[in-house]
C-alpha cells in the first residue's frame, strides 16, 4: 500500500527545494555581479563612501559563524533527502536557464 501522507510530504519537500534552489541561483548570479563591481572599483582606486575593508579578525568571526550555519544546514539536508534532491534539481535548472 502507498502511504499517501509520506508521498504528499515528499512531493511538497521536493517542490520547496526546487523553488529555493532556483531562487538561490538567481541571487548568486546577482551577487557575483556585485562582487565583480566592487573588485573593479577597488582595483581602479575608487572608494565607496563608508566602504572599509574588513580586518582579519572580522573575516574569521564571520567564517566561524558561517561554519555553524553550514553544519546545521547539512544536518537538515541529511534529515530530508527529498528537499536535497529538489535543491539540486533547482540549482541545475537555474544554472542552465
Amino acid at each position: 500500500m502507498i502511504d499517501y501522507a509520506v508521498l504528499i510530504t515528499n512531493i511538497i519537500l521536493f517542490a520547496v527545494g526546487f523553488l529555493i534552489g532556483f531562487g538561490v541561483t538567481k541571487v548568486l548570479k546577482g551577487a557575483l555581479l556585485i562582487i565583480a563591481a566592487i573588485i573593479i572599483l577597488s582595483v581602479v582606486g575608487i572608494t565607496i563612501a563608508g566602504f572599509v575593508l574588513p580586518s582579519f579578525g572580522e573575516i574569521y568571526g564571520i567564517m566561524t559563524s558561517l561554519e555553524d550555519v553550514a553544519k546545521s544546514f547539512i544536518g537538515i539536508l541529511k534529515t530530508y533527502p527529498m528537499l536535497t534532491a529538489g535543491l539540486l534539481v533547482g540549482l541545475i535548472v537555474g544554472i542552465v536557464k
